[in-house]
């Protein structure tokens, strides 16, 4: 485990048998030691592919020691906002209405007091040429390994003319019925992005009316009927007839599965299911309403620190944002700003501040509203229990005792006239809660402290004095019963290097004191 004061990503996995390990990866934020610390980039923005017209949000998460101040680069270049571009200077930034001047490499400062940290770059790729991708049936025809089938399928020499597709390699058919296959169609955009889903067969008169086609799209599914015959009006023979338009996601696979069952809805029983060729076809932006693409995460923080809540949402611009508290509108002022931006900031949190917070994403087709994300607050560092003064005889032993409360691991450093103590000499236990002063002497009378340190900074307890009190040592020498022998001589003792020889006293025979220097 790290030793040195900073903050550290932790990563783990379980383990199985001591040998294995097996499950996600989780990763946990720690602190070591109490602080301030420099910023350390916690999430890094992921590359996006989009459509040109279409919407891009870049978001970092870093941690540190409050306040962070963030400064988005494009290719290296400070951002300002303006033009394509907001939330330069906040977690969150969106480019808007992308076009192919946008398409770079975007990053994030992090900043505090302490020192900075770059988040990696993030890729922006911006589609801006039409994007056309067909699927056939048929062996020869174009992307035919992205097509697939289940149940019993067979040839058909008949082949679809509309625009695109290849000629003279035919086409497939089922028969309708309870037990007919599903023919799949598969496609996997590289830009993110509303496409347009056609479909297309031969001419035939002898067809699903209607044939069962299942649309996926970043919503889920969609199911919609085709009548495959040439006497249907519209009908796809021969020209592609659109099936509706869908957003998609980059990097992610869809399909289009036509299903001949009668169970899925596909008639008439005994007719044939025609399979020729799907196009998805990419198209400028469509109303969206706003949907919340990251969500707020919780913040537990010391009293008086800032906490921020970030929200990402996609939608059809412009989007505007209503943080609440407690489900009740926020408005700036106080401890509150970015009341109405992606970022909402908390500062100098307090106990009043403690509560739930969520955002309100709106647009001009509808609104998202984010999962509630909890405010809470550390422990502060707080004496609870101040030393006592106390008064000991030279040579004596003095313990001096401090009781506090704090956010994890408390950390201890007595004092004496307020300059911090080490173990050795007279002391002892000068970073634990309980200092010891053994054999006293002057030079220990003195007024002792303790600073407590933890998770949310330190307090310092009252000053306690000690005093070193003088011994008096009376000797008594009667003298009376031996002052007549021949030999006697009084002498008075010679007095040690830290006594003081006193002579206040006398009765019937001389008499000596000594007492404490």
């Amino acid at each position: 485990a790290p030793t040195t004061p900073n903050l550290y990503m932790t990563e783990w996995q379980m383990v199985r048998q001591g040998i294995a390990w097996f499950g996600p990866i989780c990763s946990k934020q720690i602190s070591v030691g109490s602080g301030p610390f420099a910023p350390m980039i916690t999430a890094h923005p992921a590359s996006q592919s989009i459509l040109a017209g279409y919407n891009a949000t870049f978001t970092v998460d870093a941690a540190g020691t409050p306040p962070l101040y963030y400064q988005w680069q494009k290719n290296g270049v400070n951002l300002s906002n303006g033009g394509h571009y907001s939330g330069c200077t906040t977690p969150s930034m969106t480019v808007s209405d992308a076009d192919g001047n946008d398409a770079a490499n975007y990053r994030c400062v992090v900043t505090n007091a302490q020192g900075s940290a770059t988040s990696n770059a993030a890729t922006l790729t911006v589609q801006t040429s039409p994007v056309i991708h067909i699927v056939e049936s048929r062996s020869g025809g174009q992307n035919y390994s992205l097509y697939s089938e289940t149940g019993t399928w067979g040839n058909s020499s008949a082949k679809s003319t509309a625009s695109g597709c290849t000629s003279g390699i035919g086409s497939r058919y089922c028969t309708i019925g309870a037990s007919a296959g599903t023919a799949v169609f598969k496609f996997t955009p590289a830009a993110s992005g509303p496409y347009k889903v056609y479909t297309t067969n031969c001419t035939t008169s002898n067809s699903g009316n209607p044939l069962i086609h299942q649309i996926g799209h970043a919503g889920g599914s969609a199911n919609v009927g085709v009548c495959q015959n040439s006497a249907c009006n519209p009908n796809p023979c021969n020209k592609w007839y659109l099936l509706g338009t869908y957003t998609l996601n980059a990097g992610t696979q869809y399909t289009v599965a036509l299903n001949g069952s009668t169970a899925a809805g596909s008639l008439p029983s005994g007719y044939a299911g025609r399979s020729d060729s799907i196009k998805w076809e990419s198209t400028g932006p469509v109303a969206t309403p706003p949907s919340i693409t990251q969500h707020p995460a919780a913040q537990n923080v010391c009293p008086g620190a800032t906490a921020q809540f970030t929200v990402a949402a996609s939608g059809s611009a412009p989007l505007t944002y209503q943080w609440q508290k407690n489900q009740v509108n926020l408005s700036n002022g106080g401890h509150y700003s970015g009341c109405t931006t992606a970022t909402l900031t908390v500062s100098n949190a307090d106990g009043n501040d403690a509560a739930n917070y969520r955002c309100v994403v709106t647009n001009a087709y509808g609104n998202a509203t984010s999962n509630a994300a909890a405010l809470t607050l550390k422990s502060a560092t707080a004496i609870t229990q101040h030393p006592s003064n106390q008064s000991v005889p030279t040579g004596g032993t003095a313990n001096f005792t401090v009781t506090a409360t704090g956010d994890g691991t408390l950390a201890y450093q007595w004092q004496k006239n307020q300059v911090d103590l080490s173990n050795g000499g007279h002391y002892s236990g000068c970073t634990t809660a309980t200092l010891t002063v053994s054999n006293c002497d002057s030079s220990d009378a003195a007024n002792y402290r303790c600073v407590v340190t933890a998770g949310c900074g330190s307090a310092t307890s009252n000053e306690a004095t000690l005093t070193i009190s003088s011994i008096q040592v009376i000797i008594d020498d009667n003298f009376d019963s031996y002052a007549n022998q021949a030999a006697f001589q009084a002498v008075w003792p010679t007095p040690s290097t830290s006594l003081a020889l006193s002579t206040t006293r006398y009765h019937s025979s001389p008499k000596s004191i000594y007492s404490a220097a």
